[in-house]
């Protein structure tokens, strides 16, 4: 393994070798003296984490690349799920201290059985916005997940992404006991978030330009904090379908539908206007204070008033 610089070591989702990496980061103003803390690596022959420095480097000359303060997580079969990072933080005390989770959906394909990979544009997309989210919900003891899926494709009934992130959920519930989860999902992941809405732990979904066919059922939505934002340049996934979705999802629980004008489906165009959504949401859906376009959506929601055009 060559070594890489260390701004792609921090945000690389795989560091720990397993099917859904994850970088999660603990939001704390107080924590970020200590953003250097010690980092490890699993050493897989003993089943433990072990500390080494970030700039760790092997007699080949290869370095080793690990999280800060991980906690690892396995499914019942002995799999390794996914790590999270936690600044400053470890062992009981990180567990103690998390009060909630925030988990971003990537986009994936219709049909792929092709593995996912951290260089790929929509696991990168999802980077702008875990740091977004991580800034606007600091001192709120929210960590800040950015898994990535085993497979591509959602592939038909297999529905890949969902048993992943279903996984992902687990694992959370596994750590930190029964805290609330917001999901923020674009494309096919947000159709992946808002199938696994019905986990104990979702409190609230986002799906950005989500890839919503006609088909997709409701009834898992109940009790949920909703939000759909689709732009009006989206030639990937249609709003039409997302709107649709919305008006079905109302019969079940509250949502809020954005119309992003020139919004197109990579959520490069006018991408601060996409961040902020994703993180007034976010500080919506766990009780903080914000007065954006996703407040006053939901407000105009509930009275029954077209969604905005922003």
């Amino acid at each position: 393994m060559s070594r890489e610089p260390l701004a792609a070591i921090h945000e690389d989702p795989g560091w720990c070798g397993a099917r859904s990496g994850v970088e999660v980061a603990y939001a704390s103003r107080t924590q970020q003296a200590h953003r250097e803390a010690a980092w490890q690596h699993y050493d897989a022959a003993h089943g433990e984490w072990l500390p080494v420095r970030r700039d760790a480097e092997h007699a080949d000359g290869a370095v080793t690349r690990a999280p800060r303060a991980t906690l690892g997580c396995q499914n019942p079969e002995g799999r390794y799920l996914m790590s999270r990072e936690v600044p400053g933080l470890a062992g009981r005390t990180a567990v103690a201290s998390v009060s909630g989770a925030v988990v971003l959906a990537h986009g994936g394909r219709s049909v792929s059985t092709d593995p996912v990979t951290r260089v790929q544009p929509a696991v990168l997309r999802m980077v702008p916005f875990a740091r977004a989210i991580r800034h606007a919900m600091r001192g709120s003891r929210v960590a800040v997940y950015r898994p990535r899926f085993g497979l591509r494709g959602w592939n038909g009934e297999l529905q890949s992404p969902v048993a992943d992130l279903r996984e992902v959920l687990d694992c959370i519930g596994t750590r930190f006991g029964p805290v609330p989860v917001v999901l923020v999902g674009h494309s096919m992941g947000a159709r992946a978030a808002l199938r696994t809405a019905g986990h104990p732990l979702v409190a609230a979904v986002a799906g950005l330009a989500p890839w919503l066919p006609s088909s997709e059922p409701v009834d898992q939505l109940a009790g949920r904090r909703i939000l759909l934002a689709h732009g009006t340049a989206d030639r990937v996934t249609r709003p039409a379908d997302t709107w649709a979705y919305a008006a079905h999802a109302r019969l079940i629980t509250e949502v809020a539908a954005i119309e992003v004008q020139r919004g197109d489906h990579a959520l490069l165009r006018r991408a601060p206007l996409w961040h902020r959504l994703a993180t007034d949401f976010c500080r919506v859906s766990f009780g903080l204070h914000s007065t954006g376009a996703v407040t006053v959506a939901f407000r105009r929601a509930a009275g029954n008033q077209d969604r905005p055009v922003l």
